[in-house]
């Protein structure tokens, strides 16, 4: 029964739409947020660390121990929920302790859409190519940028 619900289409399909959810909320993070604003993250977040561990919960006795943490996707989610479980401070959008940056890993998981999509796989390789061959010339205009940068603060600083 759980194996039918793990390699749905409709369950990979929701836990994609969970995953850029997530993104975006990460991406609406600001300093110095209303008590309004962090009450909603709070809850958003708790939301989205239910929902990966139902995913967790799901897939784990569906595919097995061994056949899940075969997939690095599935371990490195399954580190996310372990961290956030074993520690409050994850799950609390008020704390600012190190343990709530590894929230921001959760970006990380945008990379499972990528394994899904031939055409984005295709174009990333065809950039990571373009970067391969460019980088002398980034690397003559990191110099350029830097060399001007110098001599502008030199000239307008007075």
């Amino acid at each position: 029964m759980l194996i039918k619900i793990a390699q749905n289409h409709i369950f990979q399909a929701f836990i994609f739409i969970i995953v850029i959810a997530n993104c975006i909320v990460l991406m609406l993070d600001k300093y110095n947020i209303s008590d309004r604003e962090t009450n909603i993250f709070s809850l958003l977040n708790l939301i989205f660390f239910a929902m990966y561990c139902l995913e967790m919960l799901i897939k784990l006795p569906a595919l097995g121990p061994k056949n899940y943490f075969m997939d690095p996707y599935n371990s490195f989610d399954c580190f996310l929920v372990d961290i956030a479980l074993n520690s409050t401070e994850s799950i609390s959008y008020t704390n600012t302790s190190g343990l709530q940056t590894l929230r921001a890993f959760r970006l990380i998981r945008m990379f499972k859409l990528v394994k899904e999509f031939t055409e984005l796989q295709k174009l990333l390789v065809l950039m990571r190519e373009a970067v391969i061959d460019l980088w002398p010339l980034s690397v003559y205009f990191i110099i350029f940028l830097f060399t001007y940068t110098i001599l502008g603060r030199e000239w307008f600083s007075y």
